[in-house]
């Protein structure tokens, strides 16, 4: 059904419990040893990490952001419910949901789940769509490749949230989106921390398209306000 890795930081019969009601469930979940890249070629959905304490948090903060340019697999972490700040800097390095041990795992395995099914649902309807958006000027975007298109010849591999954002923003052509609004539509919640995140993809998306840091050419940031598409 879904492919997940798992990396485990704690002892071993804490992520026992999830990885046996995972596998009931029928998912194909299996382990890493460490927070080494998949040099596998299985298509990845997802990767739990299971944590205990903040010693391995640098690692595996370093860990998720190499994991999200390489794959569009979505993150979670377990962590124990006395590491509040734990979870906020999980959340604002990516993670899609951080839970805790101390919740219902029935609850957490069927959020993830969830998240999985609007996932691949996702891919579905972006496969059935048409090969490319045109946005009358020389961006476009190819949904078959999950990419932008530059000037007709240079094609950009985007991640599926930087995908979703563009996606947005060719919508509205030379309109301004909040900050707020961006955040809500690419992660269907509220957040006080959402200009954090969507300002995070907007530079790695500038990075991508070379855009100058002064002048951009291609996505104009409005003081205040948000970001806007310029064509």
């Amino acid at each position: 059904m879904f492919n997940l890795d798992y990396v485990s930081l704690v002892n071993e019969d804490r992520p026992g419990k999830y990885i046996d009601r995972f596998t009931q469930l029928g998912y194909d979940i299996k382990k890493r040893d460490s927070f080494q890249k998949n040099k596998t070629s299985r298509v990845l959905d997802g990767v739990i990490i299971f944590e205990e304490d903040l010693n391995n948090i640098a690692e595996a903060c370093k860990y998720m952001i190499n994991l999200k340019k390489e794959s569009d697999a979505l993150i979670w972490v377990i962590v124990s419910g006395t590491m509040h700040s734990a979870k906020l800097i999980y959340l604002q390095m990516g993670a899609d949901a951080v839970f805790t041990y101390e919740a219902d795992m029935d609850e957490s395995i069927l959020t993830i789940s969830n998240a999985l099914k609007r996932y691949k649902k996702f891919n579905e309807d972006r496969k059935s769509e048409q090969p490319a958006i045109d946005t009358e000027s020389s961006l476009k975007l190819n949904s078959k490749n999950l990419s932008a298109v530059i000037d007709g010849c240079t094609e950009i591999p985007l991640t599926r949230i930087e995908y979703k954002i563009m996606e947005l923003l060719t919508k509205n052509p030379n309109v301004a989106i909040s900050y707020q609004d961006i955040y809500k539509e690419i992660w269907d919640d509220e957040s006080k921390h959402s200009k954090f995140r969507v300002s995070n993809v907007i530079f790695h998306l500038r990075k991508k398209f070379d855009e100058d840091s002064i002048e951009p050419r291609f996505i104009k940031t409005i003081r205040s306000k948000g970001y806007l598409l310029n064509v």
